[in-house]
């Protein structure tokens, strides 16, 4: 039973780390934003890539991602997107909207059942 539960467990974490890898990637394919040389706002595009690091190679970014994922909670800025929005707030917010309207229909459904 225990190698069961241990075999499940690492199967888990490896559909996880794939998961996290495609959504990565995918997340990157996205078109970078356009800005032309004489923009007054291209130095200021090009620093905030620097912040981010894209200049860094892919795998060192994906690194950074998972560090700050997995230890800190920390699912960065949409700038993607929803510009200047935290991700993790978002998928909260969307979560527990979610999460709400289950309740409510459960809350429904049960009391119909019990009123029969």
């Amino acid at each position: 039973m225990l190698k069961y539960v241990i075999q499940r467990v690492v199967l888990m974490l490896i559909t996880l780390f794939i998961i996290t890898g495609m959504c990565f990637i995918l997340i990157r394919m996205l078109p970078p934003a356009t800005v032309s040389p004489e923009d007054p706002h291209a130095e200021i595009v090009e620093l905030r890539r620097e912040a981010l690091g894209y200049n860094k190679p892919l795998l060192v970014q994906f690194g950074i991602f998972l560090k700050s994922v997995f230890t800190k909670w920390d699912w960065g800025v949409s700038d993607k997107l929803y510009v200047g929005r935290d991700v993790f707030q978002m998928l909260y917010q969307n979560i527990s909207n979610t999460s709400m309207q289950f309740y409510l229909l459960t809350t429904v459904l049960l009391h119909s059942l019990i009123a029969l």
